[in-house]
């Protein structure tokens, strides 16, 4: 028996949890919160009663469950099974939902207050003033405290104080310039900055994660608002379980230089700094470059990055990538959640333009213009995650069947992940996440996961993935990854290889679906002679019940004489 004070090696813990080992130094990879090891008699040892308490809150995939594990079973539960550990006391196990009681907080001391205050009209200049706000309570304390105690003109207090934030931030400067032309009253001022200051809880900040307050609620009030006024333009705000599977996908690294060219508030961007500053805090932040495809989305970008300490060339003004005519900087990792099925996209006619190295996407809908910008800025090596609905990646129509032909032939597709619907706020329809990659000379197999039944439904529009979802999604690209090429043996109903001949075969579909095999159900011998058993018994029965009936014909027929 094992007891909660031994220590085990890795392998002895995938064995416990019954995953591969591999999956061990992923969790400690992804989770900060995963227990680290301690270096012992040569080798890492992990605490026991840690690695259960962690996996308790972990929930084994629908795939990778046994026929006598319930759905929702934690790897926790089958750790301690077979460890012979007891169960966690009630004051031992891990909150489930600490990300939506931090919201539920939010909701109640931010952003009912402010809607008070605002109403239901669209927040515009209102929703940078807060953002700048909670961008100076976070990296200037000393005014902030000054500003929280100020008592009249506190509008001229501000004035003062914001500029001096440029300096930090250059970027800024466009910010502050459209906050000063408005003319709050400082009582509304006053009562906006105590609000703020009420929500907060006393707490000590996480700088490298990004998990302080103002960031958490920076976060929030950009779903919020992208909830409550619908999409700005044609831009979705992307959420943050979406963001989460793009980030543990694509794995952006200190240092590497990634873009996003429809950046819109920017929370890909920001995702992507916070992922690469925690894989090596000793490593300079990554090069962060996007578009704004409109003045209000680039500073919300600004701020959003600045809150999280992150600085983000976003260039001086908003930007349209597809109209550029000159060669763009490359990158090693693109990120894109791009407006869907857009029309009027580009300034001429695109059958006319030299540059779609694919063929030219049709003028009324821009979605392999995109996909294929994606691919024009990457470097050798280079990989590229794109947002893109789900009909992208059947339609035929205008040529666009052809492009994403010869995107196969080609080796740029490496991976379609069909994700399901309501995920995003302002829209209900279901997505798939395409991975790109530069062409190559080289055919190779093209990953297909089919994810569309993960999530869990929160209300009534709208759909949250769980921890189990993202293990599931992330353990089979990285399965995949890991595997030389034409070995992946794939996931029954969930991830499958296709060769690009038997995706030619297949009319350059790229719907998951249609490349999925299910393994058949394992067959219980002594079941199935009971079925068979209890189907010949009912069968008897209602031969019997038919001759009764037909008797009981025979003598009505014969009692009216015919």
């Amino acid at each position: 028996m094992t007891t909660a004070d031994d220590r085990i090696s890795r392998i002895e813990a995938a064995r416990a949890a019954e995953v591969e080992p591999p999956a061990v130094n992923n969790w400690g990879r992804r989770h900060a919160d995963f227990p680290a090891p301690s270096y012992t008699a040569g080798q890492d040892l992990y605490s026991v009663s840690a690695l259960a308490t962690w996996l308790d809150s972990r929930r084994i995939p629908r795939n990778a469950l046994h026929s006598k594990e319930p759905l929702g079973t934690t790897y926790g539960q089958r750790f301690r099974k077979n460890l012979d550990l007891p169960s966690p006391t009630p004051t031992e196990r891990v909150p489930q939902h600490s990300v939506m009681q931090t919201d539920d907080a939010l909701a109640k001391n931010l952003w009912d207050p402010l809607e008070k205050i605002w109403g239901t009209v669209d927040f515009g200049t209102n929703l940078e003033l807060v953002l700048s706000l909670l961008d100076l309570r976070r990296s200037d304390t000393i005014h902030w405290k000054q500003l929280t105690s100020t008592k009249g003109r506190i509008g001229d207090f501000l004035g003062k104080v914001l500029p001096r934030q440029v300096e930090r931030s250059p970027g800024l400067s466009g910010v502050y310039a459209g906050i000063r032309q408005e003319r709050w009253p400082d009582e509304d001022l006053t009562q906006l900055i105590t609000i703020i200051e009420r929500a907060a809880p006393r707490e000590s900040p996480d700088t490298i994660t990004g998990d302080t307050f103002e960031a958490a609620a920076c976060r929030f009030l950009l779903e919020k608002v992208a909830a409550a006024h619908g999409r700005r333009g044609k831009e979705y705000f992307t959420p943050p379980p979406a963001t989460r599977v793009i980030m543990e996908l694509i794995d952006p690294q200190p240092g590497e230089r990634i873009c996003d060219p429809c950046c819109g508030t920017g929370e890909l961007l920001v995702a992507a700094g916070i992922h690469a500053r925690q894989a090596d805090r000793a490593t300079p932040d990554p090069q962060l470059r996007g578009y704004a495809l409109d003045h209000q989305s680039w500073r919300l970008a600004t701020l959003n990055a600045a809150i999280h300490g992150l600085t983000v060339d976003l260039g001086g003004h908003p930007i349209k990538p597809l109209w550029l005519r000159h060669s763009p900087a490359v990158h090693d990792v693109v990120v894109m959640n791009p407006p869907f099925n857009t029309s009027g996209w580009s300034d001429g006619d695109p059958a006319e333009q030299p540059y779609w190295e694919y063929g030219p996407p049709p003028g009324h809908n821009a979605n392999f213009a995109w996909l294929q910008y994606a691919v024009s800025i990457l470097d050798e090596g280079g990989r590229a995650a794109v947002v893109m609905p789900t009909i992208a990646a059947t339609i035929n129509k205008a040529g666009e069947g052809a492009i994403r032909a010869a995107m196969i032939t080609r080796g740029v597709v490496r991976c379609i992940i069909a994700l399901p619907d309501r995920l995003f706020r302002e829209t209900s329809i279901p997505v798939a996440l395409w991975i790109l990659g530069r062409p190559t000379n080289s055919q190779h197999d093209v990953l297909f996961i089919d994810a569309h039944r993960t999530g869990v439904i929160v209300d009534r529009t709208h759909r949250v993935l769980a921890d189990a979802d993202h293990a599931q999604i992330t353990s089979a690209y990285q399965d995949w990854l890991r595997s030389p090429p034409g070995t992946y043996t794939g996931v029954a109903d969930f991830a499958a290889t296709a060769t690009p001949s038997q995706i030619r075969d297949h009319g350059y579909q790229l719907n998951p679906a249609t490349y999925l095999t299910t393994d058949p159900p394992a067959i219980d011998l002594h079941d199935t002679i009971a079925t068979l058993r209890a189907l010949q018994q009912e069968l008897d029965y209602q031969h019997e019940q038919a001759a009764y009936a037909d008797n009981a014909v025979a003598r009505h027929l014969r009692w009216i004489n015919l």
